[in-house]
């Protein structure tokens, strides 16, 4: 027990309580950066799959036969067998007459034609 009170003992039991706490504060940082990466890495892969999501849906309506025949008809001018194109003549249309109108009444003439 006198080597407990030896001030060398008390030194170095002082130098490795500090070497232990500083070495506990290091990994609790270690692992609350750990942690935080985590966080941010599930936060990118939740979003990379709903972005996965959109393009498998975008997928399926590109490869669909309507859109693929929407896009035969519409974007390169093709028809299927027994198809009929009519073309509608252009009618020139006259400019609508611009009705004239008369300066509306005021309030005050409103308000004398219905009290008097």
């Amino acid at each position: 027990m006198r080597y407990l009170n030896h001030p060398l003992a008390i030194i170095i039991f002082t130098l490795l309580s500090a070497i232990f706490s500083f070495s506990l504060y290091s990994g609790m940082r270690i692992t609350t950066n750990s942690a935080e990466q985590v966080a941010v890495l599930e936060q990118e892969i939740a979003q990379s799959t709903s972005e996965v999501l959109v393009l498998q849906e975008e997928e399926k309506r590109a490869s669909s036969s309507a859109t693929q025949e929407r896009i035969i008809r519409d974007e390169l001018l093709m028809l299927k067998a027994g198809d009929r194109v009519i073309q509608m003549p252009v009618v020139a249309t006259s400019p609508l007459p611009i009705p004239s109108h008369s300066p509306s009444p005021t309030n005050w003439q409103h308000w004398r034609l219905l009290l008097w």
